[in-house]
């Protein structure tokens, strides 16, 4: 049964009231950025090891940890994952520095459900953490060489073969170099066989290989590497102090340059700080890191909503979000130029600080909003196409910072955490869908564009096809088989293909994943298990499935009618819709966040394509 018009436009009207409200004074909005409980306490721990003082900032993010714990002492990496090993152990040694009787009861707590449970495998990012929080020293795990920052990039590895973890392994190789032995700390009784599974996991070939690297850095010139490797580390520090605008990546630079030299480096140590404490959020029991901020994603969102919604009291509205996406155009040369097809910038960020980091998607969504302005600006959105032509892959995909991931970390054993950034079937459906109205001449002035944005468009379309071959398609940055599936069909539609099989295909799956009140989940953990996992209905999946059924011609298909109903009923009372589940991949298969925006993004579009399909 459809929902009657009266309760749709209702529900829009609330909806489109609710991203009017939340419009800043400089035209941007900008929403809190959820996620699981290591972000804080990975800030917990760097304010600890580097000495600190504590303050009520840091005593607050023990209060939210101890309140967010479970009663059998563990911590969820998301609502309904159960008890999660890795995030309780993670909080459980940040809470080990507590000064608050709440955080140390909930370090004790933790510490006898882990004495209870083995080790997990011991990867690269356990050998670091175990490092930093003194339990190994330095040369008990991998030695990262500073002469890898000298290795040209047509030998491998060098050090643009490591995408996003540059920072972190540099920051890595200048503590390695400088850092003081130090008195080894009690170690809990839980922690006794990690240590013992550590030293076992590095030993063998790869630490006699470790050794020989070690001893060679030793020779002459290792302080003019240190000092090259901070004049690098320092030159991608961003204007609000942060490092890749992240949590994990600022705290790893941020004890780098403390070991370095902490006197010599304050201003840059402190402006670290200032940064992680401006993501960090009120809490009822205290406070929360976010691992960054989503201004531009935000922005480029509901700006997109309110000129789809056409309502000219919007215009104002638009042109002042419009305005700030301009401001936030960068053109600050990068490290990902490295591996471009050819240097171009002119890209956007997710972060509204972000001046080294472009990114595919966040490029494209701002693309699409300057695009539809009254007058377009033509020299950036010539830059920003030409800057996304550049980083489109030899297969045709788009990854997210970088183009062609060399995968070396995977083959260094790095482990989960060790983030590698390939091609996307959905970054590249987006991006293809852009550069489809380009060469259709959408915005006059680009005409010149048009040849290289069909040809890459024809290119991006088989990579999708290539990526989809049963109708199922896997999005790695948001969970993982309905929204990818959701936008492999759309982008099948919106290139004429409406005979594919794949839709029907894909359109039956999702009618066989419904839950029973007519909503869609998917759980995280479908990543790691290679196939669908089922979750509780949220308004992110269930506004993927209606958007998709809705751009196949079946929007007064039964799943439609439902998951449209399912969306009004649970809307929020200021208009929105908020998810209990943690569906974006912060790292895949690892940790996972929630944009606060997107829900309501996913669902005004879903129900503004679907109210326009009614009328049809």
């Amino acid at each position: 049964m459809p929902p009657s018009q009266a309760a749709l436009a209702d529900g829009l009207s609330r909806a489109i009231g609710y991203v009017r409200a939340r419009q800043r004074s400089d035209g941007a909005w900008s929403l809190p950025v959820r996620s699981d409980p290591r972000i804080t306490a990975f800030t917990l721990a760097t304010h600890a090891q580097l000495g600190r003082a504590a303050t009520g900032q840091t005593r607050a993010l023990e209060r939210y940890l101890a309140a967010t714990q479970k009663p059998d002492g563990t911590w969820e990496g998301w609502i309904g994952g159960g008890e999660a090993l890795e995030v309780t152990a993670v909080c459980a040694m940040a809470l080990e520095y507590a000064t608050t009787t709440e955080g140390q009861h909930a370090c004790q707590a933790a510490s006898r459900w882990l004495e209870t449970l083995p080790p997990p495998r011991i990867d690269g990012f356990w050998l670091g953490y175990l490092a930093h929080h003194g339990d190994l020293r330095w040369d008990e795990i991998p030695h990262v060489s500073l002469r890898l920052l000298s290795v040209p990039r047509w030998m491998h590895p060098n050090i643009h073969d490591f995408g996003v973890l540059r920072l972190a392994l540099v920051a890595m190789g200048v503590i390695q170099a400088v850092a003081m032995p130090r008195p080894a700390p009690p170690v809990p009784k839980w922690r006794a066989p990690w240590l013992s599974a550590a030293r076992a996991a590095f030993g063998g070939g790869a630490a006699a290989l470790s050794r020989a690297l070690r001893a060679a850095d030793r020779l002459g010139g290792r302080g003019g590497r240190v000092e090259a490797a901070l004049q690098w580390l320092l030159a991608r520090q961003e204007a609000d102090g942060s490092f890749f605008s992240s949590t994990h990546l600022t705290s790893a630079v941020l004890r780098a340059l403390h070991e370095a030299d902490p006197v010599r480096f304050a201003p840059e140590i402190n402006a670290g700080f200032a940064a992680l404490e401006g993501w960090q959020h009120a809490h009822a029991d205290g406070r929360w890191q976010a691992f960054t901020d989503a201004t531009i994603w935000d922005t480029a969102l509901f700006t997109t909503l309110l000129q789809d919604h056409g309502a000219p009291e919007d215009r104002a509205r638009i042109a002042h979000a419009q305005t700030y996406l301009l401001s936030q155009q960068i053109y600050h040369p990068g490290d990902y130029q490295a591996r471009a097809s050819y240097p171009a910038v002119g890209g956007w960020s997710f972060q509204h600080n972000t001046r080294m980091h472009p990114d595919v998607d966040d490029t494209v969504l701002t693309l699409g909003v300057l695009m539809r302005a009254d007058e377009p600006d033509l020299r950036a959105l010539r830059d920003g196409v030409d800057w996304l032509l550049s980083m489109q892959g030899r297969d045709g995909g788009w990854a997210s910072w970088d183009r062609d991931d060399r995968g070396w970390v995977r083959r260094l054993g790095g482990g989960r955490w060790f983030l590698s950034d390939t091609a996307c079937p959905v970054l590249t459906a987006r991006a293809a869908g852009l550069l489809q109205r380009v060469a259709m001449g959408e915005v006059q002035g680009l005409s010149d564009l048009v040849p290289r944005a069909g040809d890459a468009a024809r290119r991006a379309l088989r990579f999708v096809d290539a990526a989809g071959p049963e109708g199922r398609w896997l999005c790695r940055w948001f969970t993982h088989y309905i929204y990818g599936t959701a936008y492999g069909l759309g982008a099948l539609m919106q290139h004429g293909r409406s005979d594919d099989p794949r839709i029907a295909d894909a359109l039956s799956w999702f009618e066989r994943i419904a839950q029973p009140d007519g909503g869609f989940g998917e759980a995280p953990v479908s990543l790691i298990e290679g196939h669908y996992a089922s979750a509780p209905s949220n308004p992110f999946h269930t506004a993927c499935v209606l958007r998709a059924f809705v751009a196949a011609g079946q929007g007064r298909h039964p799943v439609a009618h439902r998951a449209a109903q399912w969306l009004l009923q649970h809307q929020d009372a200021e208009g929105g819709w908020s998810c209990e589940m943690l569906y974006a991949a912060g790292i895949p298969g690892v940790w996972y966040t929630d944009f606060t925006s997107t829900p309501t993004y996913e669902a005004t579009q879903a129900l503004q394509h679907y109210s326009t399909a009614q009328d049809c």
